[in-house]
């Protein structure tokens, strides 16, 4: 039930109950037709007196009908109360829901608007913001940009003036050396023209003064004898006139006559005039006396050479190509059979710069092998204690190797196979020496006996084998024993047809391009080379052969293992062996020895242990023989090979055990 209708029927039954009360009280006080309003509640009662039933009835039924009419219109007030109510609720609750909703919207709105106006205001702060950020880095971008092409502008200005000035520095550099070479070339060249000159002048004047002095003798010596003859004839004669004197005065006048005839005759021939001397030698002929002088020169790197001479390993089908150098002069021509090659000395002009020649002979045969022809020594040298005591052992190291019969060729000195340590040995030598050459004795002779010396002073390390020697080197006046690149190369073929499996080289010198063709060829045979490390010194540079890919370099150590002072070092080293104070055949006589020092005498004992190698594996490659080798080796110096010993001392399953250094020994 509603609210406002429960309450106008409790109103309503209230009413009717205090109208019962009130209507009782009345009809009891007056029980007339009275008038009756109760305007309490609104009712009217207008009428006679009624009796009290019908008063009764009429009062209830008026009370009824006011209280039904005042409930109604209470209901009705109370309902449009309530309507009213409601309504004015609804309306306050409308209104409040609306203002709420307004408010609501309005506040949204003002939010959204405030909303949106911070976020325009952030979004222009921010925009601002960005702006004046990107302003700002824009700024320093642009500074920085300016910076940097500033810097960089400054710094290849800068290189640039450095470059400019580094270039005219180099120019100037360049123009001071070249003026400098040139002026050194000239000064050489002018040297060399007027050495050769004078020497042409002196070779001249030396054939004119002898032609001339062989005139006037001849013509003294025929005046002599003319004058002795005619002295003769006319002491014949006046021995006969007198004779006959008395006997025929006609005889005496004729002897007379005859004699003044004589005397004229004597006295014509003695003023007879000298005849002139024969004509000035032809420019032939002094070229070769100048070239029969053994000549030195120096290259650009200080090594000796023969003076403007060329060597030049080509094949035969190239040889035409040397006709178009006109001026040039062909020294001598070597065929070399096992090489398929000609060896040339070919003599550049006078005129001209050896270095600027040597590049265009190399121009014009791009195939061939072309250098100077270099000089190369031997390396000895006489021990600080210079004695002999007889040594049974090779080197006081190793024992005779059983090699059986094989040949083992080397290039070297000559030798005096009429030693006592060599009379009974197998030799076969060949000389590559000219007839104006000095051959010499000392260092080849050493070196075979320290290979195949037997004697009750000596032994040898392989005294079976047979030598095949090649004598290349001579005494030259202030230059010692030395050989030229044009020697060695011919030596080099010769051996290679000489069915050797060992060639030791016991010399160095430099690099050069007609001797390392030559050593490539041998190797093409299937030959090992051993050759000395050299003696120039532990800071000089590598020495050749010895530093040539495939060449077996050997180093020389003392009894205890110490490196020669003098021995070169490098990383081209393969061996050591004894090559200090060893004792020697001498050539002074058959049965003298002394002790020799020097990285010649180490070769030696490392070819004969390739050879002793090879003989028991005869189908083992170069390669495989040298591995074999760096296995059997007494390690000295750094682990593994070093560039002052090498792999080490070699053949150490060989050596006596005489020979093993001392213990208390310093390295």
């Amino acid at each position: 039930m509603p609210r406002s209708l429960g309450s106008s029927i409790r109103w309503m039954a209230l009413g009717l109950a205090f109208l019962g009360l009130v209507a009782g009280q009345t009809v009891k006080a007056a029980p007339a037709r009275a008038f009756l309003t109760v305007s309490t509640f609104g009712l009217s009662f207008e009428g006679d007196l009624l009796n009290e039933d019908d008063i009764d009835d009429d009062v209830e039924d008026d009370v009824e009908d006011d209280v039904e009419d005042d409930v109604e219109d209470d209901a009705e007030d109370d309902a449009e109360d309530d309507a009213e109510d409601d309504a004015e609720d609804d309306a306050e609750d409308d209104a409040e829901d609306d203002a709420e909703d307004d408010a609501e919207d309005d506040a949204e709105d003002d939010a959204e608007d405030d909303a949106e106006d911070d976020a325009e205001d952030d979004a222009e702060d921010d925009a601002e913001d960005d702006a004046e950020d990107d302003a700002e880095d824009d700024a320093e971008d642009d500074a920085e940009d300016d910076a940097e092409d500033d810097a960089e502008d400054d710094a290849e200005d800068d290189a640039e003036d450095d470059a400019e000035d580094d270039a005219e520095d180099d120019a100037e550099d360049d123009a001071e050396d070249d003026a400098e070479d040139d002026a050194e070339d000239d000064a050489e060249d002018d040297a060399e023209d007027d050495a050769e000159d004078d020497a042409e002048d002196d070779a001249e004047d030396d054939a004119e003064d002898d032609a001339e002095d062989d005139a006037e003798d001849d013509a003294e010596d025929d005046a002599e004898d003319d004058a002795e003859d005619d002295a003769e004839d006319d002491a014949e004669d006046d021995a006969e006139d007198d004779a006959e004197d008395d006997a025929e005065d006609e005889a005496e006048d004729d002897a007379e006559g005859s004699d003044d005839e004589a005397e004229d005759e004597a006295d014509d021939r003695l003023e007879t005039p000298e005849p002139e001397p024969e004509a000035l030698l032809d420019e032939a002929t002094l070229d070769g006396l100048v070239e029969d002088v053994f000549d030195m020169a120096f290259d650009h790197e200080g090594e000796a050479i023969l003076r403007n001479e060329l060597l030049i390993l080509t094949a035969d089908e190239d040889l035409p190509e040397l006709d178009r150098l006109p001026g040039w002069r062909e020294l001598e021509r070597e065929a070399l059979p096992r090489f398929e090659s000609t060896l040339v000395r070919l003599l550049v002009p006078r005129d001209q710069n050896l270095q600027s020649a040597l590049d265009r002979v190399r121009q014009l045969l791009p195939e061939a092998s072309i250098d100077y022809n270099h000089s190369y020594e031997l390396g000895q040298a006489e021990s600080a204690a210079d004695k002999h005591s007889a040594r049974r052992l090779a080197g006081d190291r190793y024992p005779a190797l059983p090699t059986g019969p094989v040949r083992l060729g080397i290039i070297d000195s000559g030798i005096a196979q009429n030693h006592e340590a060599l009379d009974s040995t197998h030799i076969r030598r060949r000389s590559f020496l000219s007839d104006e050459q000095a051959p010499e004795l000392s260092h080849g002779t050493a070196v075979a006996s320290l290979l195949i010396g037997h004697s009750e002073a000596l032994q040898g390390i392989a005294p079976d084998i047979e030598l095949v020697a090649a004598e290349a080197f001579f005494e030259a006046p202030e230059l010692g024993l030395i050989s030229t690149s044009y020697q060695l190369v011919q030596a080099m073929d010769w051996l290679s047809g000489e069915d050797v499996r060992v060639i030791n080289m016991s010399l160095a010198g430099p690099a050069n391009r007609v001797l390392e063709r030559a050593v490539e060829l041998v190797a093409d045979e299937g030959i090992l080379i051993v050759a000395a490390a050299g003696n120039d010194g532990p800071n000089s540079a590598p020495r050749y052969p010895a530093a040539y890919p495939g060449v077996i370099a050997v180093t020389a150590v003392d009894r205890n293992n110490r490196v020669y002072l003098r021995a070169v070092r490098g990383e081209h080293l393969d061996f050591a062996a004894p090559g200090v104070n060893l004792s020697v055949a001498d050539p002074q006589a058959i049965d003298a020895y002394r002790d020799r020092s020097g990285t010649s005498f180490a070769a030696p004992f490392v070819a004969a242990l390739v050879l002793h190698y090879r003989s028991a594996h005869p189908e083992a490659s170069p390669a495989q023989l040298i591995e074999w080798m760096q296995d059997d080796v007494v390690d000295l110096g750094e682990p593994g090979p070093d560039p002052v010993y090498g792999w080490g001392l070699a053949g150490a399953s060989l050596l006596a055990g005489a020979g093993e250094p001392d213990q208390d020994s310093e390295r």
